[in-house]
């Protein structure tokens, strides 16, 4: 099932410590019909995602060879990147 802009929207309010926007969207989500176990795993995939690539980073791993060993769109993983500066 491919992501939605809610469910971007939420990742981006979980990273922002926001509960009120991440209690709406969730709330939102869950009422379109989204699956929560689908949820849990997008947002767990995310924050894995996070760790690796803050663990990659810390060892001196250039960007590149992070993003091509993770696997990730260009644009998903810039966007990582900013999240864990």
């Amino acid at each position: 099932i491919p992501s939605t802009a809610h469910e971007y929207a939420l990742l981006d309010a979980l990273t922002s410590k926001n509960p009120g926007s991440v209690e709406v969207l969730l709330q939102n989500l869950l009422s379109e019909g989204k699956n929560p176990f689908l949820l849990l795993s997008l947002i767990g995939r995310n924050f894995s995602q996070y760790l690796s690539l803050k663990h990659a980073l810390s060892q001196g791993t250039p960007l590149g060879t992070v993003r091509e060993r993770l696997g990730i769109s260009p644009w998903i993983f810039n966007k990582q990147v900013e999240v864990i500066k």
